[in-house]
């Protein structure tokens, strides 16, 4: 009895130097894990040393997520290596020249980071050079091919101003479920999104800005929102209102282009919501 309970303190022990060791190991290495989940926050991609494709968030943060990055952390922390920011193609990113100050700090704490390439976000010209002057050992390029999503006035188009009702929507030309009730409200800057209504923390907040252009009415939305889950997103989007009715289409998670018509298919990939004012005007 005496040799097994020996042999138990002796494996216990042994187990707990071990996580000690692995802790330490993962403290080293926690900064950048921080860096790099801040950075996909923003929509962002990765690349790491090792490794050719920029990588993005799998799915929600979990314990188990957290789990395994921290035994990546403690048995070969990955060194960032390449950083991508863009609105285009499969990355949604919500970046402009505000955020440049959480950038540099997220730079920061990767060293080995060698490039960041910046495509079709808010950030401008002036932006990226003064991401250079800040991070000076860090090659940027910067291009874009479309207008920034961020060009436009800030401000909500007076019409849409008010709370409004989901009634319907379409994605990729499939109609959602409607057991849940949702919302958009929009302020005179800021449209607010509540995926359900009876729980607040689904709730996701963008900014508006208009953009030039009658035929369609367009519109694009910035996320605000820094909330685990949800991820943040510039989306493009065109809208109608006739009386108390709104009708909204913008583009889905795989659409390269704002919408031209208010049409959700396969093709386009583009999603498409009806509402319905929720105090009707007088």
């Amino acid at each position: 009895m005496r040799f097994r309970l020996r042999t138990i303190l002796a494996v216990v022990a042994i187990l707990a130097c071990c996580l000690a060791w692995l802790n330490v190991r993962a403290k080293r290495n926690r900064d950048q894990r921080e860096a790099v989940q801040t950075f996909w926050r923003m929509g962002g991609g990765v690349a790491f040393a090792g490794g050719s494709e920029f990588e993005q968030p799998s799915g929600e943060p979990n314990w188990m997520v957290e789990f395994k990055s921290w035994i990546k952390d403690a048995i070969h922390g990955r060194n960032a290596w390449k950083l991508i920011l863009a609105d285009w193609g499969d990355f949604r990113a919500s970046a402009s020249d505000d955020d440049i100050p959480r950038l540099v700090r997220v730079l920061k704490a990767m060293p080995e980071v060698e490039e960041v390439r910046i495509r079709n976000t808010g950030i401008t010209p002036e932006g990226a050079s003064r991401l250079r002057r800040e991070v000076p050992g860090v090659h940027v390029s910067f291009w874009s091919t479309n207008p920034s999503a961020l060009a436009g006035e800030h401000k909500s188009p007076q019409a849409l101003v008010g709370r409004w009702t989901v009634m319907e929507v379409q994605n990729q030309g499939v109609t959602a479920p409607s057991e849940i009730e949702s919302e958009i409200e929009f302020t005179r800057s800021q449209a607010i999104l509540r995926l359900d209504v009876g729980i607040p923390e689904l709730s996701q907040v963008f900014n508006c800005f208009v953009v030039p252009g009658q035929d369609p009415l367009k519109l694009d939305l910035r996320s605000t929102t820094d909330t685990p889950g949800l991820t943040p997103q510039n989306l493009r989007c065109i809208y109608r209102v006739e009386g108390d009715d709104l009708w909204i289409c913008l583009e889905g998670d795989r659409a390269r282009h704002r919408p031209i018509e208010f049409v959700s298919s396969r093709k386009n990939k583009n999603d498409l919501y009806r509402l319905s004012r929720k105090i009707p005007r007088p």
